[in-house]
């Protein structure tokens, strides 16, 4: 999905009456993912994940990997919070338990972006840069 696709998608969610119970697997069908997934969900027979706490719906597919040295991971992304806030999905999503979370670590920004941004990091030439929603992709401000 592109990002035109997934803000549509959002939207669409969004007028929809809200079941706490059953958003996850709305949200998870209004991606795409298949109903033979969702139902494997719904019974509880879970994918495994790298990562502690969390599901995947099928295939881990992990798209890019950095390696950074002699960075603070909380800096890291305190940086990468600040130079994409203006993409993060403003979304609340009930935990299992039927919490509200509010995912701070999703964002609609372009791979291609996040490659420049790490690049920058590394060079140290971030600085001069933001992340501009509207063209998606970084731009020189200074």
């Amino acid at each position: 999905m592109n990002a035109v696709e997934i803000g549509q998608a959002l939207s669409d969610l969004a007028l929809q009456p809200f079941d706490g119970g059953e958003f996850p697997f709305v949200f998870l069908a209004a991606f795409g993912h298949k109903e033979r997934a969702l139902k494997r969900l719904r019974a509880g027979n879970n994918y495994a994940s790298d990562v502690a706490g969390t599901t995947v719906v099928g295939e881990r597919q992990h798209v890019a990997e950095y390696r950074l040295h002699n960075l603070r991971r909380t800096r890291m992304e305190n940086l990468f919070h600040r130079l994409l806030g203006a993409a993060q999905i403003d979304l609340t999503i009930p935990d299992r338990f039927g919490n509200p979370v509010k995912p701070r670590e999703w964002f609609l920004v372009p791979l291609q972006a996040i490659d420049e941004a790490v690049k920058r990091i590394v060079d140290g030439s971030i600085v001069d840069y933001a992340y501009d929603q509207a063209s998606a992709r970084l731009r020189r401000v200074k």
